[in-house]
Formats: structure tokens, sequence, C-alpha cells
């Protein structure tokens, strides 16, 4: 939907069950009588599950994970992606649902190997080099968020990286929504998604995590350092709950600072290279 109801933080996502009085749509594919019987009701339901209420009842786990596109006014659209054993890069009836056009200012939606664009997708099995082409149409210009809200089964231990190809940029959607603006239309050439970082191509050279080195001095100072071929621009260090402690200006390959007030833990360094690639990589201060 365009102004829509996601699923309530801390809530279940839609179990496939539908309580009374809430209404569904559908997308037929031949025309002709529907027909309803009472064989498709569960006695078993609890009848509560209505999704603007926070039911927490639990469910079978499953691969699978939402991003919504919204922006600050209220706009919303929200897609799903799945992984099953037995889904295809085709439309799968059992899994998949095409994206219904409206009278919607945003329109998100993941795409595969044909030109269908869903709503609800499901996919073979993760492989870490999976690539996922999402678009979207909006009818706004301005600012948007892409923001990952829910995640399940093997995804919860799994980088989901965001790529824009506009500006060559790999955002950890793990870590925070990603910002960005966009003119009004439609753009099915622009985003991403990734599950590993050794997307990107300059010239010949990979760029992954491993073109960062990060080592902590006897003095306690943290040295950051990446391959000579590229620049630094800027360093942000976020601790494990997601907030950022530190924002460092950076220049060329190699530059150290004090970090000294952060305590013995792990965090995140989260590299920006003056091409707009971004590298995330985990560390442990000891001193």
């Amino acid at each position: 939907g365009g102004v829509g109801t996601s699923s309530v933080s801390g809530s279940n996502a839609p179990t496939g069950f539908i309580a009374s009085g809430q209404g569904f749509f559908v997308d037929a594919i031949t025309a002709g009588p529907i027909e309803f019987k009472n064989s498709m009701r569960s006695l078993s339901y609890a009848n509560d599950d209505f999704f603007r209420t926070n039911d927490t009842t639990n469910e079978v786990e499953k691969d699978r994970m939402w991003l919504n596109l919204t922006n600050s006014d209220g706009a919303f659209s929200q897609i799903l992606i799945g992984f099953f054993e037995d889904a295809t890069l085709g439309k799968d009836r059992i899994y998949d649902g095409v994206r219904l056009k409206g009278t919607n200012y945003l329109e998100f939606y993941s795409m595969d190997n044909t030109t269908l664009e869903y709503g609800i997708q499901g996919r073979p099995l993760l492989k870490p080099k999976d690539i996922i082409p999402i678009g979207y149409n909006s009818e706004i210009m301005g600012g948007l968020t892409i923001e990952l809200t829910n995640r399940e089964g093997l995804l919860l231990n799994e980088s989901i990286f965001l790529y824009d190809k506009y500006f060559n940029k790999l955002h950890d959607l793990t870590i925070s929504p990603y910002v960005f603006n966009t003119e009004n239309g439609k753009f099915n050439d622009r985003f991403e998604i990734v599950f590993t970082e050794a997307v990107l191509n300059v010239g010949d050279v990979i760029v992954d995590k491993n073109t960062l080195q990060i080592v902590e001095l006897h003095n306690g100072d943290v040295q950051f350092k990446v391959s000579s071929q590229f620049e630094m621009k800027s360093i942000e260090i976020i601790d494990l709950m997601g907030r950022t402690l530190y924002k460092l200006n950076a220049e060329g390959h190699s530059q150290t600072f004090s970090l000294r007030n952060l305590s013995q833990a792990t965090y995140l360094a989260k590299v920006e290279l003056t091409n707009g690639y971004v590298i995330t990589k985990k560390a442990l201060k000891r001193k």
C-alpha cells in the first residue's frame, strides 16, 4: 500500500489466517465466481490475531524478512522476501504475491527473473552470493527511508546489505535504515539486497571488508588502514546497540585516532571511502 498499516513492532507477522472482521484483496488468476466454504474456516484458530494489535502468539520460524519504504509524512509500502526449498526465481503460486497497483504515493517491490513486481516473494534457499533486485515507484520527491523491520530464521544471523548502485554505496540494514533522496518516477535499476560485502568492483580490484585493517596500538590508540589505492573520507564508531559513539573525519589510506574513552568491548567501525563505498567491520577494543 501507499499509506498503510505495517506489522506492529513486537508483534508477529501474518500467519496465513485472517480474523473475523478483517478484509483482504485477491489477485485472481482467471475471471469467474469465487466460492467460500466452511471447510476453509479454522475451528482451532483463536480469532484474535487482528494485525492492529500487539499479538505475540508463537509460530513456526521461517527464513524471511520484511522491508519498509517510508517518508516522514506517513507514506508507506512494505515487502516480504522469504526463502524456501521448493521456491523458484519465477512466479510461484503458493509463495509469490504480485504488488497490486493502486493510487498509492509509494509502491515498493522486489523482482526476479520475470518482469513481475512482488509485494511478497518466495525465493530458493539463501546463498551468500544472492542478489535481489528491488524497485520502487514514487509520486513523492524528497527524502525516503528503507528499513529492515523484521527478520526470522537463518536471516537473524546474516548480514543484510542494501546496495545503492547510483552512488556505488553499500549499507548494512541490520545496523540502521538507509535514508536517500528521490525524484518522482519509477526506479528499477537503483537498489539491490545482497548478503556479502564483496559486491563492488573498482577497476579490477575487489573492495570488501579485507580492504580495511583495524589495529589497536600499545598506547590504546587505534589505526585504520585501507589498501593504498583507496582513501578514507570518514569513520564512524558504533556500539552493538546501534549507537554512534564517534564520527571522525579521515583522509589518506592510513590514520590513527585516540579512542581511549571506549571501554573494553566489541564495536563496529563504519568507514566511508572517497569513492562513496562504505566498509563496515567489527573490532574488539582490548585496552
